[in-house]
C-alpha cells in the first residue's frame, strides 16, 4: 500500500511588498481565528481564504497548505516565546535560585494559559507537521541557559553542569505544563504547581 503522501508545510515564497506582506498577514490572523473557533480538522484553504477576503488562489501563492499556514503560525509562535522565556532567565539573575526557577515556571504556565485553544492545536499538530527538531532545539538551548543561571545563582557557577540536568529540567517543566494545557483539570492550582515543580526540581539538581 502506498503511504499517503506527507503535505508540504514549507511556504512556496516570502511577501516582499507591502500589499503581499498584508495578504499574508490576513490569511495567518484568518487561519488563528479558525483554529480558535472551529479546530483544526475544519480549517480548510478555502475557509481561510474566504475569513482573510481573499481568494483561495492568492492562498496558494504563499502557502501549499494549511498544514503550511499552521507550519508557520507555529514557528513564529516557538520564536515568540523562546526569546520572552529567555528574558525572563535573564530578568531574574538576582534571585535565589529557587524564586528564579519559581518565578520562570509561573511565567511558562502563565504563557501557556493564554488562548488555550490555539495552544491546545499547536501542541497536537506540532508532531503532524514536522516541528518537533526545532521545539527540541528551543527547548534545548532555554534548558542549558536556566540551568546555568540556577547554578550561578547558587553560587556553584564553576561546577561542571552535565547534559542530562539541562535535558530533565526542560523537559521536566515543559512536560509537566503542556499535559496541564491539554487536560486541563478543574481543580489544577497554578500556583501550586509552579511550587511544586521548582521544590522537586531544585532538590533534584541540589540546589537548596
Amino acid at each position: 500500500m502506498t503511504a499517503p503522501k506527507k503535505p508540504q508545510t514549507l511556504p512556496r515564497k516570502k511577501a516582499q511588498q507591502a500589499r503581499s506582506v498584508a495578504t499574508v498577514e490576513a490569511l495567518l490572523e484568518a487561519t488563528t481565528r479558525i483554529l480558535v473557533r472551529e479546530g483544526y480538522d475544519r480549517a480548510s484553504t478555502n475557509r481561510i481564504a474566504e475569513a482573510a477576503g481573499t481568494s483561495v488562489g492568492s492562498l496558494y501563492q504563499y502557502f501549499p497548505s494549511k498544514e503550511a499556514l499552521v507550519a508557520e503560525l507555529i514557528e513564529r509562535h516557538i520564536a515568540q516565546e523562546s526569546l520572552l522565556m529567555l528574558a525572563k532567565i535573564e530578568a531574574g539573575a538576582q534571585l535565589s535560585a529557587p524564586q528564579m526557577l519559581q518565578e520562570f515556571i509561573s511565567f511558562v504556565i502563565q504563557l501557556y494559559g493564554r488562548n488555550k485553544p490555539l495552544r491546545k492545536v499547536f501542541i497536537e499538530q506540532v508532531p503532524k507537521i514536522g516541528k518537533m527538531q526545532r521545539v527540541w532545539t528551543i527547548e534545548n538551548e532555554i534548558g542549558e541557559k536556566l540551568c546555568g543561571s540556577l547554578f550561578a545563582a547558587a553560587g556553584r557557577s564553576e561546577e561542571p553542569k552535565t547534559a542530562m540536568q539541562q535535558f530533565v529540567l526542560i523537559k521536566t517543566i515543559m512536560g509537566v505544563i503542556r499535559a496541564a494545557t491539554l487536560q486541563k483539570p478543574q481543580n489544577l492550582d497554578h500556583e501550586l504547581l509552579a511550587l511544586e515543580l521548582s521544590a522537586m526540581l531544585i532538590h533534584y539538581l541540589n540546589l537548596e
